[in-house]
């Protein structure tokens, strides 16, 4: 297994302003108007300036614009670059083809989705609160995803807005993870108040359970001198039960429950944090 660092913060380069959606459009038009030279043109111009689209790209555009691309290979004769590149528009998605391509292509296509093999595995990390990780314009609901090798836009958005964009090429079988740069997300952790008001409630039952053990000590000293020995042995069997059995108890249920929990409340957060990186 390969691990690889890529690091990054879209936006960073000067980006030509172009509407990916348009583009792909004016793409297949020159494409099915036999224009291959414009097509793979525009196709390519597209691919370029995915990195620094304003929008989250949508899928089916990205995949045509790749499509495109191999289309013309095939078209002008150029039969291995066409299965390199329709591989790569597979790779993209592998479920969807822009069918006014033409069937000839679409067969080309169709071999290279069976051969996929081997996916990788890509982490984007941190997501900020609020955002949506995109991977080749479809939302994932985790921040590790797999793929199959190749080439992949990755965009991390905040409603209509792009916060990172990145163009990152995987192998067969990687282990790959981005840092964003952007801000680390909070967790929805279980609160500590209810584990510490228990704890708290405990000691509070000790204390008081010590109080009265206390207070009964004047009464053990007025029996004594009035020679009633069955009042002063009722008043130390009390004494024993609050001063320690009841307060000892107490003090025992209340820091063992505040422990537990806070223990719980911990794990938990660990979950979750390892949950998100899945």
């Amino acid at each position: 297994m390969i691990w690889l660092v890529v690091v990054g913060v879209g936006q960073a380069q000067e980006c030509p302003e172009m509407d990916i959606d348009q583009q792909a459009e004016r793409a297949v038009v020159a494409l099915t108007d036999a224009d291959f030279k414009l097509a793979g043109r525009l196709a390519e111009d597209g691919l370029s300036a995915l990195a620094c689209a304003k929008r989250v790209v949508d899928g089916e555009d990205l995949a045509t614009l790749w499509q495109v691309k191999g289309a013309v290979a095939v078209y002008t004769g150029q039969t291995s670059q066409g299965r390199e590149l329709m591989a790569q528009a597979a790779t993209v998605n592998p479920y969807w083809f822009n069918e006014r391509l033409g069937a000839p292509v679409e067969d080309v296509w169709k071999a290279q989705v069976e051969a996929l093999a081997n996916p990788s595995s890509l982490t984007v990390w941190p997501l900020p609160d609020g955002s949506t990780l995109y991977v080749d314009g479809r939302p994932q609901r985790q921040a590790k995803v797999e793929l199959f090798g190749g080439k992949h836009l990755v965009q991390v958005a905040q409603g209509a807005e792009v916060l990172y964009a990145e163009e990152v090429t995987l192998g067969s079988s990687e282990t790959t993870r981005i840092q964003t740069g952007l801000a680390e997300p909070t967790l929805d952790a279980p609160p500590r108040w209810p584990w510490l008001v228990a704890g708290g409630a405990g000691l509070a039952g000790a204390g008081v359970s010590y109080g009265i053990a206390y207070g009964l000590s004047d009464d053990l000293v007025a029996a004594a001198d009035d020679a009633d020995p069955d009042r002063l042995s009722g008043l130390r069997q009390q004494q024993v039960t609050w001063g320690y059995i009841a307060a000892p108890a107490f003090a025992i249920v209340g820091l063992g429950t505040a422990n537990y929990g806070l223990l719980r409340r911990q794990r938990a957060i660990e979950e979750l944090e390892a949950e998100r990186m899945e």
